[in-house]
């Protein structure tokens, strides 16, 4: 599970540094979905969607006034504020 854990934090990274982006954020990838932004009087909303599915909006985080949109080659990634399940990894021994 270590080698398993240390992978993915390591692709995290690896794609946040392609990004330019801090380390904070949680990735989500969904590039086989369809994606739209607007702007509605300076606030931008993502919304994203698989064909015939709901629609799913969230609100575009802006720093220095301008919204998180990052364009590299053929994909894009945008920071968001979106509601999700987050699964924590802790290890067991550092249970108090």
């Amino acid at each position: 599970m270590e080698k398993v854990l240390e992978k993915y934090t390591d692709s995290r990274n690896e794609i946040l540094d392609a990004f330019g982006c801090e380390k904070e954020y949680f990735i989500k990838n969904i590039e086989t979905y369809n994606w739209r932004v607007k702007d509605v009087d300076g606030m931008f909303f993502l919304t994203y969607w698989k064909q015939g599915g709901k629609l799913n909006e969230c609100i575009i985080v802006k720093k220095n006034n301008a919204p998180i949109i990052i364009k590299k080659e053929e994909y894009t990634m945008i920071v968001v504020i979106e509601c999700i399940k987050i699964a924590l990894i802790l290890k067991n021994s550092m249970e108090v």
